[in-house]
């Protein structure tokens, strides 16, 4: 998988697990929402972290061999 769209996935994954938390004070849905505690954001940021430093190497290394 691209490593850009592997940042986007992780970046939507991180912002509808927030969006969710935030939505389940305002509107009742069925079934427990997803977590967003210190351990899953933390995991979530790694993911984004990971494949932003890979998507800036790739970059970079084109720009040098040119």
């Amino acid at each position: 998988m691209a490593y850009i769209t592997q940042f986007r996935r992780s970046l939507e994954k991180t912002m509808n697990r927030r969006m969710d938390s935030v939505l389940r004070l305002i509107i009742l849905q069925p079934g427990p929402p997803k977590k967003f505690n210190k351990r899953v954001k933390t995991k979530l940021q790694e993911e984004m972290l990971s494949s932003a430093s890979q998507i800036l190497v790739r970059k970079r290394a084109k720009t040098r061999a040119q």
